[in-house]
């Protein structure tokens, strides 16, 4: 019998059940991820019994009833959370995302058949230790996703599944099941019946997966599927003399970025306005800014969270233009992106560069690494590159008489000057300047 270790509190809630006579189980990816020897973030626990009974039985405990009305209870245990779910099956699904009712069932079987992937359908107990009806276990030493049952029926219950297949392959690094993968080609087209935010965060998943560059590239038509703007990208070519199109090339290079969702969001969408643009040699004039602009109104739609948005944006348009590593040049790009997005955009440029290796490439790179430790010199020392460290403020320049707008206008003035160097930020020197 398989020994799994799990935590005091989800012990003492399952046994609190059974002592009601109701079974109750471990279900779902933490089973999954402690058959991989990984520690779960989250604990469900599936109980055979309705879920009154399950709150009646589990008096003492603290019990949050937010979801009740699907069968689902958080109870806190031992100063942790478990989601405690009746056990269920599901009625009709007819708009591809819920079903259309849900029943509850004592029978553990039947509530893993109506799962996902082999690998999310398996249940575990102490007491009757691992139960894996559809293989997922050998499925884990596979490193496979396979639908539970028809993937045909599967997607077409949910289509949410097929963005789910695609970011457990780059989260984990497995491979699709080719009966699975073609079911989720076949019906890409139900993805439009899943609401932006959902297919949104599941793409942001996927991005910071381990295999994302992998999964981007072979499940290319699945992905523009929920992101239309990008179809221009597949088939155009990178470079003249290159046979990998600019959705292949973007892609290898989200593997080589950090995992930080808006530098991969960027590394994946920076050149999305080339398709668009003449091309000038080996370049592209004004693709950022077109790109950026795409980009926009794309994340937009998709519901993506303001502050992520701007960044995502700020890194498309200005991909293109790193620095200089010079003091004027990086002071200015501070004062005109912000440490973090600076930073930000050495990291993208390197995860673009770095997927090259011809001279002129790796003299770039260069560029960008003396950039990158300049810019870091530049924070060290402290210098202004913004009003808040300026050593005048607006009230020094009321005192002078100046007011509204103009007054704006006089403290950028001012700041750029010391941003370049040719005036030092003191409050003597500054007014000075003023008179």
């Amino acid at each position: 019998m398989l020994n799994i270790r799990m935590p005091e509190g989800a012990r003492m809630i399952m046994d609190k059940l059974s002592s009601a006579g109701i079974r109750s189980w471990l279900v779902g990816g933490c089973v999954r991820d402690m058959l991989r020897h990984r520690i779960p973030n989250d604990w469900d626990i599936a109980a055979g019994a309705d879920p009154q009974e399950i709150v009646g039985a589990l008096d003492g405990f603290c019990i949050i009833q937010t979801g009740i009305r699907h069968g689902t209870v958080t109870v806190v245990a031992q100063d942790d959370c478990f989601e405690v779910t009746a056990c269920r099956c599901d009625g009709e699904y007819k708009d591809m995302r819920r079903p259309e009712s849900v029943s509850f069932t004592r029978s553990i079987e039947s509530d893993l058949s109506r799962r996902d992937f082999t690998i999310n359908a398996m249940a575990y107990s102490q007491k009757d230790g691992l139960l894996d009806l559809y293989g997922g276990r050998a499925d884990l030493r596979r490193g496979l996703i396979r639908c539970v049952g028809e993937p045909t029926r599967r997607f077409s219950e949910d289509a949410l599944r097929i963005m789910r297949a695609l970011r457990f392959a780059s989260e984990l690094g497995f491979s699709i099941d080719p009966d699975t993968a073609a079911a989720a080609q076949a019906l890409k087209e139900n993805l439009d019946a899943v609401s932006q935010e959902r297919k949104l965060s599941e793409l942001r998943r996927l991005l910071l997966g381990q295999d994302a560059g992998k999964v981007l590239i072979c499940y290319r038509e699945i992905l523009v599927q929920i992101m239309p703007e990008c179809r221009a990208l597949i088939g155009f070519p990178h470079r003249a003399a290159s046979t990998e199109d600019i959705w292949t090339h973007c892609a290898n290079s989200v593997d080589l970025a950090p995992k930080k969702f808006n530098v991969r969001l960027a590394a994946l969408l920076r050149d999305i306005g080339k398709p668009y643009c003449r091309k000038v040699g080996e370049s592209y004039p004004g693709h950022a800014e077109i790109g950026a602009r795409m980009a926009e109104h794309m994340l937009r739609r998709m519901k993506l969270d303001h502050a992520a948005l701007q960044e995502t944006v700020a890194l498309i348009a200005n991909h293109s233009a790193v620095p200089e590593p010079e003091e004027r040049q990086i002071r200015r790009a501070l004062h005109r992106l912000g440490a973090g997005t600076l930073f930000d955009l050495y990291h993208l440029r390197r995860c673009d560069r770095g997927s090259h290796l011809d001279l002129e490439e790796k003299q770039e790179l260069e560029k960008v690494n003396k950039a990158h430790e300049l810019t870091r010199r530049i924070l060290e020392r402290g210098d202004c590159y913004m009003l808040s460290t300026l050593a005048v403020n607006g009230d020094d320049l009321k005192q002078l008489g100046y007011a509204g707008p103009e007054l704006g206008a006089k403290l950028e003035e001012l700041l750029m000057l010391v941003i370049d160097g040719e005036c030092p930020n003191t409050k003597q020197a500054l007014l000075q300047r003023l008179v």
